[in-house]
């Protein structure tokens, strides 16, 4: 019952912030949800694993993934579902409590929490970054597809100047538009042989 009211709590604390922001309404319900999706999945990944970081990489990737996909379904820019949806995560009590402690001049407990700090930080930033590369691979390979059913054939740069199809090695370097030192000497070892 605890989740719940947090998971509803982390709902409409992201959505009135995104008032703030002023990001467009038609969104609303959408943050709102990243913002929930966040701190639900925050919650069972520390309640299970016992791990602040891991559940903020976790966590991060849950957001991270819908955001990309609530981008290509709405047609909106990722970063506009992806900013609220992290909010939960800021580990801002660790920031409070790191220079608290370094007001009262105690130096372990300072320590501890700024690394705490710095490793949130990092797993959710790791996070983003690993979907992000993921969506991109995706689409460059949706792209090369599209380009090798439009012109009929392989695009130069899967042939990798012709290495890839063992048949017809000859021809290379003009054929597939391609200058490199490789298709060079490819034509001149096809001329002495």
């Amino acid at each position: 019952m605890v989740m719940v009211i947090q998971t509803m709590g982390a709902f409409f604390a992201v959505a009135s912030f995104t008032r703030i922001l002023e990001l467009p309404r038609r969104f609303l319900m959408w943050y709102g949800t990243a913002g929930a999706l966040c701190w639900l999945v925050y919650l069972n990944v520390r309640d299970g694993a016992g791990s602040k970081i891991l559940a903020a990489f976790a966590a991060g990737l849950a957001v991270a993934v819908f955001s990309h996909l609530a981008a290509r379904l709405l047609k909106a820019p990722v970063t506009v579902f992806l900013i609220p949806g992290i909010l939960p995560l800021v580990p801002g009590a660790s920031i409070y409590n790191s220079v608290y402690y370094m007001i009262q001049d105690n130096q372990p407990q300072s320590s501890h929490y700024l690394a705490e700090t710095l490793q949130i930080a990092g797993a959710i930033a790791m996070a983003v970054f690993l979907v992000d590369s993921l969506f991109h691979m995706l689409r460059a390979g949706k792209n090369r597809r599209a380009a090798r059913e439009e012109t009929g054939e392989w695009a130069a740069a899967d042939v990798n100047c012709g290495a890839n199809r063992a048949p017809e090695p000859r021809g290379c370097g003009k054929k597939q538009g391609c200058d490199t030192k490789l298709c060079e000497q490819m034509e001149k070892f096809e001329k002495k042989t």
